[in-house]
Formats: C-alpha cells, structure tokens, sequence
C-alpha cells in the first residue's frame, strides 16, 4: 500500500488524535508533508515530543504506549479477540486479528480493541437464527451463506440452515409446509 507524500490538514489532525497525541504547535500548511516535524505532546501522560506522520504512522509514538505482546494478547482477549498474527509491537499498527466466537478474522490496531470499537457481530447472527426458530450448536461459521449446524426449536430436528435463508424467511419445514391442496379450492 503506497504512502502518500503529504495529506490535508485534516487528515493529518485525525492521525494524530488517533495515534493517542495533540498538535501543540500554531499552524501547518494546506498539504503535509509526512516528514514534516511538528510539535505535540501525548494525550494521556502530557509529555511533549516531536512527531511527523511518518513516525505515527509507523507507530513511534509516546513510550508509554508501547505495549509487550503478552499485554497485547491479554487485552485483546478480554475484549472478544485472539491474534492470528503476532502483535505489531505499538497501538497504532494494524494486528491481524478474529474473533474468540467465531473466528472471523479482522484486521484492528490495538488502540480500536482498547477503544472497543469494534466488535464481533456473532451475538448479534445467534439472535438472528434463535428468532428464525433455530438453537446453533457451533459457532458462527464465519458467512451467511455457510450451513450452520443448529436445531430447529420447535420440532428439535437436526437443521444446517444458512443464516442468509433464514434471513430471507425460509425457515423449517415444519414451520412453513407445502400446500397440497388443488387450485382453485379454498
């Protein structure tokens, strides 16, 4: 993915507030140059540093907010997450992530799990196919259009619905059985 050799005032602005720092200094040009040096200081601790967009960007921030992998992988747990890759080493660096449940696989910096942002929509798909009339005996497979081994709850049938058809109001058969009745009789 290319870097851009400058950036609009604004987006430099929300990289810094996103890195966890605050632009202390008085102006910046209409287009920054990502080595262009500015001051700001960090917005938890107050220390002051020199940054440009290339630092934040690579994730040299404020020492403070380096974190150990271990941490990492702590933090990332208690908020839904396992890694899939290992940890990047700083908060603000994409971690290849997925999700403890279901094992959908996201791509978030440790600064969104913290902010826990972003979060799993698999609770959300079990609710889906329990009001479809379906308990899930695993996890959410990780698409709609996947089978997803459940049972139906009210004839207690072994299903392997997808989410997409249940979605659509396909639902078991016993719910919704065919007509067997000729046309034209009521």
């Amino acid at each position: 993915m290319a870097r851009h050799v400058t950036t609009t005032i604004q987006q430099a602005l929300e990289e810094i507030q996103a890195a966890g720092l605050r632009y202390t200094g008085e102006g910046l040009p209409p287009m920054v140059p990502v080595t262009l040096t500015f001051p700001t200081e960090c917005v938890e601790c107050g220390r002051p540093r020199r940054s440009n967009l290339n630092r934040i960007r690579s994730g040299l921030n404020c020492p403070h907010l380096f974190v150990k992998a271990d941490v990492a992988e702590q933090l990332a747990a208690k908020a839904g997450w396992k890694p899939r890759k290992p940890y990047p080493g700083a908060r603000s660096i994409p971690w290849a992530l997925a999700c403890i449940n279901c094992s959908l696989p996201i791509v978030l910096t440790l600064t969104q799990v913290l902010a826990r942002k972003k979060t799993c929509r698999c609770p959300a798909f079990v609710e889906e196919m329990r009001a479809g009339g379906y308990e899930p005996q695993t996890p959410y497979p990780g698409s709609d259009r996947k089978p997803w081994p459940s049972i139906c709850t009210t004839c207690k049938t072994p299903r392997t619905p997808y989410l997409m058809t249940v979605r659509s109001g396909r639902l078991c058969a016993h719910k919704n059985p065919p007509s067997h009745k000729a046309k034209g009789t009521p």
